[in-house]
């Protein structure tokens, strides 16, 4: 998996419009289910409610596949507790705030990914079902890497400290946000993870607009 680039130039209007474009034809509820995510994660992740929301869930993403829902599930549930203890410490961290890029650095977040990563193991040690669950779990602090619309990512770290360099480097914050506003319909929610969404479909417009990004890119 060669993943994706992470210049600076990426975040434009442009490349954000383009891979609106592509997420239109996921149908992804937002941002009904950036809510359900919290109020979800609220519950308890020990619990039925939020092992029947978020198998459910990843099933809908297609992340469970090759391997079945109900074996999914299980694998979830015999990780449940480890996965709320380091929920816990994530959020005392940030004092029961939601973690964000500005707020907390990768060590703060390795532990989680880590439990996730052990659900389901895969032959190319592929971080893109961990990505989504995590995503689940804190969609502000865990950006989504996919294999089909991104090209996937040999390592989840490099990913995501490439995708915060990204949105903290990035001087058009507030315009892209309007994009998205406008794009989805939705008020400027308070918890609505611009962050990582904005800087995911960046990266799948660019891809997407490939080869015609790259030579925009470099002036030819």
């Amino acid at each position: 998996m060669p993943g994706p680039s992470y210049d600076g130039e990426v975040q434009t209007r442009t490349n954000l419009n383009a891979g609106l474009d592509v997420i239109k034809r996921f149908a992804q509820d937002y941002p009904a289910w950036v809510v359900n995510a919290r109020d979800m994660r609220e519950c308890g992740l020990t619990g039925g409610t939020w092992l029947d929301w978020a198998t459910e869930e990843l099933a809908r993403w297609r992340a469970w596949r090759p391997m079945s829902k109900a074996d999914g599930k299980d694998n979830l549930r015999e990780c449940a507790s480890d996965l709320q203890d380091q929920v816990d410490a994530i959020l005392q961290r940030c004092g029961q705030a939601e973690p964000t890029f500005e707020t907390v650095e990768w060590r703060h977040l390795s532990g989680l990914f880590a439990i996730a990563f052990s659900i389901k193991s895969t032959a190319s040690h592929s971080p893109v079902f961990a990505s989504k669950l995590c995503h689940f779990i804190f969609p502000a602090a865990f950006p989504v890497v996919d294999g089909e619309l991104l090209g996937g990512a040999a390592s989840y770290p490099v990913y995501w400290h490439g995708c915060r360099g990204l949105w903290l480097e990035c001087e058009e914050k507030d315009a892209l946000k309007r994009v998205v506003a406008e794009e989805i319909g939705i008020n400027l929610l308070d918890d609505f993870p611009w962050a990582t969404k904005i800087v995911e479909w960046c990266l799948i417009g660019e891809r997407a607009r490939l080869p015609k990004a790259k030579a925009e890119r470099h002036g030819s």
